[in-house]
C-alpha cells in the first residue's frame, strides 16, 4: 500500500553487507536473544503477575511473609498459548540456584546466552537499519541490554546539554559529589548560572 508519506519520503537503503546465508544466521540467533530477553520480562511477570493483585515486588512477598517459589511460578507458564519458551526450565534452574536473584540477565545461564549472541542481534539490527527496515521492539532491547550492562553511562551529556542551554551546572565524577561547576560553552554570556538541583 503506497501511503502519502511512503510518497514524499525517498527511501535510501544500502546493499547487503553480509552475504544471504550468514544475515539469516545473525537473524536466528537475535531472535534467539529475543527469548532470552523476554524471560528477563517474564521474570518480571513472574514477580509482579499484577498491580490489581497487590504484588509490586519481592518486597511486597517479604513484607507479607510470602515464600514464593519463583522457579515453580515460571513453570506454571510452560503450558500457555503464549509463552513456551524453551528457557523456561532454564528460569526454574536459575531460582533454584539462587533463589535471591534479583534478574535473570545477572544468572550464569543468561548472561552466558547474551554473550555469545549479542553480536549477531548487533549484526542484524544493523542491517535492518541499513536496508531501511524498522526494527523497534529489537532496538530497543538492545539498548535496554546495553543500559543495563553498562557501569557507566553518559548522564554527563544530558548534565552538559543541560548546563548550556539553561546554565544548571553540572558534577564531575573526579569531584566529590554535591560539587556543581558552570562551563561558558560558547564563550559569549559570561560566567552565570543557575542554581542546581539538589538530588
Amino acid at each position: 500500500m503506497n501511503t502519502p508519506t511512503e510518497r514524499l519520503h525517498q527511501r535510501h537503503t544500502l546493499p547487503l553487507l553480509l552475504p544471504r546465508p550468514i544475515l539469516v544466521s545473525h537473524i536466528f540467533k537475535m531472535l534467539q536473544i529475543s527469548v532470552v530477553l523476554m524471560t528477563g520480562d517474564l521474570q518480571q511477570l513472574v514477580v509482579c503477575p499484577t498491580q490489581r493483585a497487590d504484588v509490586a515486588s519481592r518486597a511486597a512477598a517479604k513484607e507479607r511473609g510470602w515464600n514464593l517459589n519463583l522457579g515453580g511460578i515460571a513453570l506454571m507458564w510452560s503450558g500457555g498459548c503464549i509463552i513456551r519458551s524453551v528457557f523456561l526450565g532454564n528460569i526454574k534452574n536459575a531460582f533454584e540456584n539462587d533463589p535471591a536473584l534479583e534478574n535473570l540477565l545477572t544468572d550464569n545461564f543468561f548472561s552466558g546466552a547474551l554473550n555469545l549472541y549479542q553480536m549477531s542481534w548487533r549484526k542484524a539490527l544493523t542491517h535492518s537499519i541499513a536496508l531501511g527496515i524498522p526494527t523497534p521492539a529489537f532496538s530497543t532491547a538492545l539498548a535496554f541490554y546495553d543500559g543495563y550492562r553498562a557501569a557507566r553511562l553518559p548522564a554527563n551529556l544530558l548534565q552538559a546539554q543541560r548546563d548550556f542551554f539553561g546554565a544548571h551546572m553540572y558534577e564531575r565524577i573526579d569531584r566529590p559529589r554535591g560539587e556543581f561547576f558552570h562551563t561558558n560553552w560558547t564563550g559569549h554570556g559570561g560566567t552565570v548560572a543557575s542554581s542546581a538541583y539538589n538530588v
